[in-house]
């Protein structure tokens, strides 16, 4: 023999259920917000240090770079094999052209 349990809810009940539910829905999701914007200003804090450490090694390279670009004279780049430079070559002309352009491809026609 089987017996059947059912259980009917009132509308009360219903609406303490569902009022529940969504108690808990609210503060799975306050947990999980507060813990990303926790984790997004641990990142961005860990990005500024970075970002400072790089920027003070950016200056040591440039100052070093000045250092290195001031030694450089003519004598030690005839040595090194540079060369003076030849005549100027102009690769523009000061002649106007004036012309139409016309695509064969018919962009924008249907």
């Amino acid at each position: 023999m089987t017996t059947t349990i059912s259980q009917t809810y009132t509308r009360r009940e219903w609406q303490t259920v569902a009022l529940l539910g969504l108690v808990a829905l609210l503060i799975v999701s306050y947990i999980y917000l507060v813990n990303r914007v926790v984790f997004h200003a641990v990142g961005k804090q860990t990005a500024s240090r970075e970002i400072a450490a790089l920027a003070g090694e950016v200056v040591n390279l440039e100052s070093q770079t000045l250092t290195l670009g001031n030694r450089v004279t003519m004598e030690l780049a005839y040595e090194r094999g540079f060369s003076d430079p030849g005549p100027q070559v102009s690769y523009t002309t000061t002649e106007e052209i004036v012309g139409l352009l016309v695509s064969r491809r018919g962009y924008g026609r249907e």
